[in-house]
């Protein structure tokens, strides 16, 4: 039985993590799949042949009935022009849909999920994106089956065409919103305002190459939210490759994994955030790394106690 949900699948130039993400997606057969890759970058030779490979690879596989189309850059745009024009291409010819990268693993449960979902909140504007990622990985004790969260997390995730609307790299609607310190008002001061604010900041002064900034940018000044399941659909195999170019963060590497799924969805009779999880976000991403002289403070102490213990 084919899957109805149309599918964007965003690739780049690793065929290993494609030959593992995508048999879930063959496996699904879904009736409509989008391709998305970037072009290889003039500076890496070799990437050329592994651009290539990681193309044929899928288009081999695609061994059912299914309208393929394919956006193949021969150019590499990076990381926010590529993945954000293919999202873009992708919504100007489907009102609904689902966004893999190639680096993440999704469940069978996930595409359900996502296809409930999306039409439970086709008309609610308070819900800009569906995510299948739990950075808990699981909270059982949770009483439904996901929480709304003030930003997006684009680890396996599906919107719709008029939400992805809002998303711009326009850096005079930026200026606009940070001119009346609307950050700070909307996250009242906490962490989240200067967190944005910093990696924002990033994005539009050209350090940083990043189209999930600008989406979690669109949400925020939007007032409105992601859908968190209380149990992970999704793994992201791709954070220890040495092709990751954004996600290769100690504290990203420790996250868990995918630790179940609901199959019947439980739906919350509330607009319902989950203090927990977002205290876990917290402890993770203002998180900083003990300086040397801190390092080196801790094992004098962990020797001082270790050698007056034995005394």
């Amino acid at each position: 039985m084919s899957f109805s949900v149309p599918i964007l699948y965003l690739v780049f130039n690793r065929p290993d993590l494609v030959a593992v993400t995508f048999p879930r997606i063959k496996e699904l057969q879904p009736r409509k799949l989008y391709i998305g890759a970037d072009g290889p970058r003039t500076h890496k030779p070799e990437e050329a042949g592994r651009c290539a490979q990681t193309r044929q690879y899928i288009l081999d596989q695609i061994d059912w009935p299914c309208e393929v189309r394919t956006l193949f850059r021969e150019e590499n745009l990076g990381c926010r022009q590529a993945v954000s024009q293919a999202i873009d291409w992708f919504f100007a010819q489907e009102e609904a849909g689902i966004i893999l990268e190639d680096d993440i693993l999704a469940s069978p449960e996930f595409f359900s999920y996502c296809e409930e979902l999306l039409e439970k909140y086709r008309h609610d504007m308070r819900v800009f994106s569906i995510t299948g990622y739990n950075l808990m990985g699981s909270d059982p004790g949770f009483p439904y089956s996901y929480w709304y969260y003030r930003s997006s997390v684009c680890w396996g995730w599906a919107s719709w065409r008029d939400r992805w609307a809002h998303f711009s790299a326009d850096p005079r609607i930026y200026e606009a919103y940070q001119k009346h310190d609307f950050m700070n008002a909307y996250y009242g001061q906490g962490w989240e305002a200067e967190y944005y604010t910093k990696y924002l900041e990033m994005v539009f002064s050209g350090k940083l190459s990043s189209w999930a900034y600008l989406w979690s940018f669109a949400h925020i000044r939007n007032g409105a939210h992601c859908l968190i399941p209380r149990h992970s659909y999704v793994r992201n195999t791709g954070l220890v490759s040495t092709e990751a170019t954004h996600t290769g963060h100690d504290k990203i590497t420790r996250l868990p994994e995918a630790s179940g799924q609901d199959k019947v969805l439980i739906h919350p009779d509330f607009l319902v955030r989950n203090a927990q999880y977002e205290a876990v976000v917290k402890s993770i991403f203002t998180y900083t790394p003990p300086t040397l002289a801190q390092r080196i403070r801790i094992k004098l102490s962990l020797i001082s106690k270790k050698y007056f213990t034995r005394s």
